[in-house]
């Protein structure tokens, strides 16, 4: 529960993706790492979406964990993510890990999206639909 005079540190709605529209990027990249494969316009507003399906996870709670710690991550980093809308699909070797997984394996997986975006890469454009 919240203390009545902390703030409150959540994703609010305005950066997130709601609508099946905002999940469909013209131009974009993508990156697939060890877990994730992570979908981004560098257009964008700063909004994050996630994707992640039963055929992944198969429990609530699990697919539940990881989305709460993807949000985390991003919202503490929100700043490195100012003009660019990310969509994070997960993988199906997060089934094997995901009741070990902490903070501060989702950081790393999106430290390795951050140098990608740094480091100007573009070998894997996509066209979205």
């Amino acid at each position: 529960m919240i203390s009545p005079g902390a703030a409150r540190q959540s994703l609010p709605k305005s950066a997130r993706l709601l609508t099946r529209k905002d999940f469909h990027f013209r131009s974009g990249k993508r990156l697939k790492t060890d877990f994730f494969l992570f979908y981004y316009c560098q257009r964008g507003s700063g909004r994050l979406g996630v994707s992640l399906s039963k055929k992944v996870l198969r429990l609530a709670v699990a697919r539940n964990r990881i989305r709460r710690l993807i949000r985390e991550v991003f919202r503490k980093n929100r700043e490195r993510f100012r003009q660019t809308d990310v969509h994070v699909v997960g993988l199906m070797r997060l089934a094997e890990v995901w009741a070990q997984w902490k903070e501060t394996h989702v950081k790393q997986e999106f430290e390795k999206l951050f140098r990608w975006i740094e480091d100007g890469k573009t070998k894997t454009n996509f066209e979205g639909g």
